[in-house]
């Protein structure tokens, strides 16, 4: 079993601390809605390890400005289910 199935709370994942064997992928950080054309920031703090191509220190402070903008309160939308 894969250690991504198991809980961790809010410690994020970094290739550096994943088993030889764990599967890795690379994304785009924008994607492109396919209906709406939107400009989708792809980046969530807990699966993002770094930016490919950047410096490690360049790459972490362009994600921590993505996730600042992401995690911003008016980009957050919360929802509480009830029966």
């Amino acid at each position: 079993m894969f250690p991504l199935l198991e809980g961790r709370g809010d410690a994020r994942y970094r290739v550096r601390d994943l088993d030889d064997g764990a599967p890795r992928a690379e994304h785009p950080v924008l994607l492109t809605h396919p209906v709406t054309g939107a400009r989708i920031l792809y980046v969530t703090a807990m699966q993002t390890d770094s930016i490919v191509g950047l410096a490690d220190d360049d790459s972490e402070a362009l994600l921590e400005r993505l996730w600042a903008e992401l995690y911003a309160p008016d980009n957050v939308y919360e929802h509480e289910w009830r029966v």
